[in-house]
């Protein structure tokens, strides 16, 4: 006899239990881990779309206030005589252009979500920079939110940020 009071013969019954209990314990972590990856590209996806969305948008935002800033002028000044040099026109729209421009965001967003990608892809797991991750995904579509002044864009960041939730849920 062996430990616990079981025979050799009830051992190796416990042990082939165990054994196979085990095997298929890994081959369930397995799959549900390579599903949780393909949800994670999914959801990678999805974000690239986010951010090429918002590239592609930024540019008629700074053009749409130029037409509105020169409407507006236009509108107000009717009638006086006064004008408003293009110079003066062109100085607004820099400074509204500084303010709003996102293009370093929208680069970091890039590089984060290729880690991203890489990280899901690589072995063993890793857990931790794929969360430190989510953090800065986070903290790039925060900062395009931020500095938006256009409703489209606003929308597309609240896509962003809801499919950000989703991935941080599944990395945590």
């Amino acid at each position: 006899e062996t430990g616990a009071g079981l025979s050799d013969e009830d051992w190796k019954l416990v042990e082939q239990a165990v054994t196979k209990a085990l095997i298929k314990g890994q081959e369930f972590r397995a799959r549900e881990g390579g599903e949780m990856r393909d949800e994670m590209l999914s959801l990678v996806r999805d974000l690239r779309q986010c951010r090429q969305d918002v590239l592609e948008r930024a540019p008629l935002v700074i053009t749409a206030y130029r037409d509105k800033i020169r409407e507006r002028v236009t509108q107000l000044l009717s009638g006086t005589g006064a004008t408003v040099s293009d110079q003066d026109l062109i100085r607004e729209v820099s400074l509204f252009a500084d303010k709003c421009d996102i293009t370093e965001e929208l680069a970091r967003l890039q590089s984060h979500l290729g880690l991203f990608e890489d990280s899901l892809k690589a072995h063993p797991s890793a857990g931790r920079k794929l969360d430190f991750l989510c953090q800065e995904l986070n903290r790039e579509v925060n900062t395009i939110g931020s500095k938006s002044n256009d409703v489209a864009i606003t929308h597309r960041v609240v896509d962003a940020k809801a499919v950000v939730e989703k991935l941080r849920e599944i990395v945590q």
